[in-house]
């Protein structure tokens, strides 16, 4: 009896599937965003306010006020968005997503920095997971050490970022506006985020792979002549 050398296309095949599989299940970003106009657009003295946007669908933003409830929207010329401290009155702002994401960036404008020798800031950040914050584009008009954001100037701008540390993202971040006299507080006029979605692999991918794999095993096991 001879034995004749059999084309081992299963094992390749199999390699094609499982890099498939890893493939539909491999996580997929998606950047989305709220501008000033969407920001702005909530009643007044309102103590919480949900937002979608058609660039994340099925995505939805909720901010709410604690201990007051004084957000509101501002559609003055150059300083469009949530207006945070609308009335100078500080409080906690908490904004929460349906699902998880890998970073957000608050774009603001700090209305005031001092008002008889008293200053405002947002304080005391917490994310729902770990993460790394950023400070940018401020030009000095504004600090960041870490976990207190301080306006130098008034109508200072930049953009603060804070980007998950685990792949699992987080789903929420708050902090604190901290306004010691009536000041005119912060306004929001962008907030750009990333949605992190890990999809299941493929059912029909899996099954695929599990029969060639059943197959390839039979094959090995039986007789040859």
């Amino acid at each position: 009896m001879t034995t004749e050398a059999r084309p081992r296309a299963a094992p390749r095949l199999l390699q094609g599937f499982a890099v498939a599989a890893a493939l539909s299940a491999a996580p997929s970003a998606q950047a989305a965003s709220f501008i000033d106009t969407v920001l702005g657009n909530i009643p007044a003295n309102s103590g919480s306010v949900s937002y979608t946007t058609p660039d994340a669908p099925g995505t939805t933003m909720t901010v709410v006020e604690s201990g007051t409830s004084t957000m509101t929207g501002s559609d003055l010329f150059e300083y469009e968005g949530l207006w945070l401290g609308s009335d100078g009155t500080g409080g906690r702002y908490t904004f929460s997503f349906n699902t998880p994401i890998s970073a957000i960036s608050f774009s603001f404008i700090a209305l005031t920095t001092f008002g008889g020798g008293l200053q405002e800031t947002l304080a005391g950040f917490v994310t729902s997971t770990a993460t790394t914050a950023v400070l940018s584009g401020a030009g000095g008009t504004a600090t960041w050490n870490g976990s207190t954001l301080t306006p130098l100037e008034e109508d200072s701008r930049g953009v603060l970022t804070f980007t998950a540390t685990l792949p699992v993202g987080f789903s929420s971040i708050r902090f604190d506006h901290l306004q010691p006299a009536q000041l005119q507080g912060f306004i929001v006029e962008r907030i750009d985020f990333t949605v992190t979605e890990v999809p299941e692999p493929a059912p029909a991918v899996l099954m695929a792979a599990g029969l060639l794999a059943a197959l390839w095993r039979l094959r090995r096991v039986a007789p040859r002549t």
